[in-house]
């Protein structure tokens, strides 16, 4: 794909606008989408665009995952707050149209369009690399009593994320051998900038972008050594897997006092004492969403009134703490639209991976581990940025050429 005509450029713009949001405006999320479905639209032979979107349908399974919770729409008595998820996930729709009209892009846009998030990921964690060192005894208090570090939009959660997926991003980029003018000069740099996210991953101290993170490099090992047949890697990078928590547990005192304080949120959950740390209100979560699962199983209480029926058994439970939904996307599936909605949500979040085996490149693969790790602390297709990032990332992903050798290796 050249970037000769406006809409190939104006894809790219999109491209970029859109990641600018998912950083530091909601805003500039929505304007990003505007942006692609009018370069998706811009075209010279729409019928041509729109059998190319009929020829491909797994890109349309986040419908799928949309239309699931529509349904429960049916059933669901609390009508504000339906439709206010409703219109959260509405990029489940918007995005894989887009994707699927625009022409297929070749692996220099998507490492474009990578390589825009690694260096906008690396000033962002600059940023809070300054405000953490110019306030640190304050910070390094916080972190004792489950608080963050300052993030842009002050999602620190959906920020490590990014963060995790730009470290594999720039790794790759560094591997593929992708660079805009200087190759020497930008190789190195790509390696640079990739170990200064890993460090700063660290030092966030977030455990939703750490999990990621680790549960990718495990993918990488396992791949290593029984796909790809390079044993040597794959035990290089276990002893990394190994080494660098140990490392950060000594090195990095955020990482240690989040060590701490989950062992004293367990210790706490486990003598049955209540209180208002993290995990422990998290566990909570969970044991009053499978209580709402209880009430019906089969098809849930209705994804509009999963707050409120936790909010229920919060007042009869535990009237001392304030009601919150389960931090778990798939219980949220399950207690909002029954077994039946959670197999439907898995079906259609699995397809995309493997279809065509999809699972055999590593970067598909990672940024799928990515999003499932967030899943299981958080209902990140619940939250704006969070389902933008899935939708946006798994979408270039299978909008894009991978010839046969890139596969293999």
């Amino acid at each position: 794909m050249k970037f000769d005509t406006l809409r190939e450029k104006l894809a790219l713009f999109s491209c970029l606008v859109l990641l600018t949001g998912l950083v530091f405006s909601k805003f500039l999320i929505s304007v990003g989408i505007i942006l692609l479905l009018l370069s998706a639209l811009l075209s010279n032979d729409h019928l041509k665009d729109f059998k190319k979107l009929i020829s491909n349908p797994v890109i349309l399974a986040p419908a799928g995952i949309f239309i699931t919770v529509l349904i429960s729409g049916i059933y669901s008595e609390n009508t504000g707050n339906f439709w206010g998820l409703i219109q959260v996930m509405l990029p489940l729709l918007l995005l894989p149209f887009a994707f699927g009209l625009l022409p297929t892009f070749d692996r220099k846009f998507t490492n474009m369009v990578l390589y825009y998030l690694v260096v906008l990921l690396s000033l962002s964690a600059l940023w809070v690399l300054w405000n953490y060192l110019s306030n640190f005894e304050y910070y390094q208090q916080q972190l004792s009593i489950s608080k963050t570090l300052p993030t842009p939009q002050e999602d620190h959660i959906r920020f490590s994320l990014l963060l995790a997926l730009s470290v594999f991003a720039a790794f790759k980029l560094f591997f593929d051998g992708f660079y805009l003018f200087f190759p020497k000069f930008e190789k190195y740099l790509q390696l640079f900038l990739g170990i200064f996210l890993l460090l700063m991953l660290h030092i966030l101290s977030v455990r939703s972008g750490l999990l990621a993170f680790y549960t990718g490099i495990a993918i990488i090992v396992i791949q290593s050594i029984f796909v790809r047949k390079k044993l040597i890697l794959g035990v290089a990078l276990l002893l990394l897997l190994l080494i660098m928590p140990v490392l950060a547990f000594y090195f990095v005192p955020g990482i240690r006092q989040k060590f701490y304080l989950m062992r004293y949120n367990w210790e706490q959950y486990k003598s049955g004492k209540i209180s208002n740390l993290s995990d422990t209100q998290r566990l909570i979560s969970y044991e009053v969403a499978l209580k709402v699962a209880a009430k019906n199983p089969w098809i849930g209480v209705g994804a509009g009134d999963l707050y409120s029926e936790q909010e229920k058994i919060y007042k009869e439970f535990y009237p001392e703490l304030g009601p919150m939904q389960p931090h778990n996307q798939f219980i949220s599936f399950y207690a909002g639209c029954g077994i039946l909605g959670l197999l439907s949500f898995l079906f259609f979040f699995c397809w995309p991976l493997v279809y065509q085996k999809a699972y055999k490149k590593i970067w598909d693969l990672l940024v799928y581990v990515i999003i499932f790790t967030s899943m299981l602390t958080e209902n990140t297709l619940f939250v704006s940025i969070g389902v933008n990032i899935y939708v946006f990332f798994i979408m270039l992903n299978f909008n894009t050429f991978y010839p046969k050798s890139a596969i293999k290796n």
